[in-house]
């Protein structure tokens, strides 16, 4: 998002709503998300940049008024796709586009059947880079329900490269070694 500033100057012009820069947190290997805050810390604006895709993506975090007021703010100066749009992009069109998997696991909340059988399903592709999109999909969705599916990536896939994708998202899903129960220290 290239005007994020003229946004957030609008956003307390217009609606009061005062956020300034917070945080760059790496979410995954492609992904950073720029958190931006109110003075509060009750209001919060997350940016997701995903560099395999000309997309960035929203989350807000507001108080029940507060997050109506700004998320109609928002749909008037940004496109909006719903997560039901996005799953059925991901459905439709995963083969040719794998960051239609990665846009759908971003917006995911509640794990739903659907959303668990296409990223299931992508984690046993044959084509190595929609695997490493469903691995980066299970990742960002924090849902267990792909462990299984991860450790065995991790231990006999033939990439590398997928393997240390796979044992990393396990890490970050249960924030230990896919080995051993041992926790990795966290690096600050």
């Amino acid at each position: 998002m290239n005007d994020i500033d003229d946004l957030l100057v609008d956003l307390e012009e217009q609606e009061g709503i005062d956020l300034t820069y917070d945080a760059l947190v790496p979410r995954t290997a492609h992904v950073i998300e720029h958190r931006y805050r109110d003075p509060d810390g009750t209001v919060w604006l997350s940016v997701a940049n995903d560099s395999k895709t000309p997309v960035d993506y929203l989350m807000l975090t507001a108080p029940g008024e507060t997050l109506d007021r700004m998320a109609a703010f928002l749909k008037m100066r940004l496109p909006v796709a719903s997560f039901e749009d996005l799953r059925s992009r991901a459905r439709e069109r995963t083969e040719s586009d794998h960051g239609a998997l990665v846009r759908m696991a971003i917006a995911a909340e509640e794990p739903d059947q659907e959303s668990i059988a296409l990223i299931r399903q992508a984690l046993h592709s044959s084509d190595d880079n929609l695997t490493l999109a469903a691995i980066e999909a299970a990742c960002l969705t924090g849902w267990l329900h792909f462990l299984d599916e991860l450790v065995a990536l991790y231990r006999r896939h033939s990439e590398s490269e997928t393997r240390a994708l796979a044992g990393r998202a396990v890490q970050a899903l249960i924030g230990r070694n896919p080995e051993g129960s041992e926790r990795h220290p966290v690096k600050r």
